[in-house]
């Protein structure tokens, strides 16, 4: 979808939902660093459609490169954001941005916030929602590797998430992260069979946690499967997929194992 928008026709300059377009495609594609060259050229103007949610994207593309002014952004987003979805989303963004930079304190007050803002309509808000609800302060150093894999800087997770292995990790829920957070990485560099050996170990915790984690590495497994040409072991994974049911994201991610599997038949 990213070859195909990046050259098309649309005009980032001249169209603010062109804009939209070719930055939300880009943001998915985990090219966070094209997106916010096209967020830039964003045309303002009382004859431009406003759309709000550019301020959240370009928050997006900061926080995930580990820019502190990423909060500029969101905090824009949610003074000219006239609905109610997203606004979760973007005081956890805050909160996370808060907490990269040592700010324990305003991490708290923006995830309270979190918790009463916005609605919970949509599946992010939701997520965002939960998360707050668990009062549970993220590792700094697991959130950046996070935020440095959504933008697309894998080799900059690969480097932080090597200095550290499973004995910096007292607690069993961060010790499945670190082991999803490496897979993640490792299958994005093309390294397979590593990837797979660090999924396998997630979902051998999968009794231990209520977190999308297993449940996306069954997904992971079946994709990695699909492009090696293994159908049989893809299919295998995605109805694995199907089986496991976290509170989060549970609809998009049998969504994608649905569809892998009618790609598979």
């Amino acid at each position: 979808a990213w070859e195909v928008i990046s050259n098309s026709r649309i005009d980032p300059e001249k169209n603010p939902l062109g804009c939209f377009v070719q930055a939300n495609i880009a943001l998915h594609a985990g090219k966070s660093k094209e997106a916010e060259a096209i967020l830039r050229k964003r045309p303002y103007g009382k004859e431009f459609f406003d759309l709000p949610y550019l301020y959240y994207m370009s928050g997006l593309t900061k926080l995930y490169r580990l820019d502190a002014s990423a909060e500029a952004d969101f905090l824009r987003f949610l003074k000219y954001q006239k609905g109610a979805s997203y606004i979760k989303e973007a005081y956890q963004k805050l909160a996370w941005n808060a907490l990269i930079h040592g700010d324990v304190a305003q991490y708290e007050t923006y995830m309270n916030l979190c918790k009463i803002k916005g609605n919970k309509r949509q599946e992010g808000d939701q997520a965002a929602y939960d998360d707050a609800m668990r009062h549970e302060i993220p590792d700094v150093r697991l959130l950046k590797a996070r935020m440095l894999f959504d933008g697309g800087y894998y080799q900059k997770a690969h480097e932080l998430l090597g200095k550290l292995s499973l004995d910096d990790f007292a607690y069993k829920d961060l010790r499945l992260e670190y082991l999803y957070r490496s897979a993640r990485v490792s299958q994005k560099l093309g390294w397979y069979t590593e990837a797979i050996v660090r999924y396998l170990d997630v979902l051998e915790r999968q009794n231990q946690t209520d977190s999308y984690y297993p449940c996306n590495a069954a997904l992971q497994i079946g994709i990695i499967y699909e492009g090696l040409g293994n159908i049989p072991k893809a299919r295998e994974y995605f109805k694995k997929t199907l089986k496991i049911k976290p509170k989060d994201y549970r609809t998009a991610l049998h969504g994608k194992a649905k569809a892998g599997l009618n790609r598979t038949k």
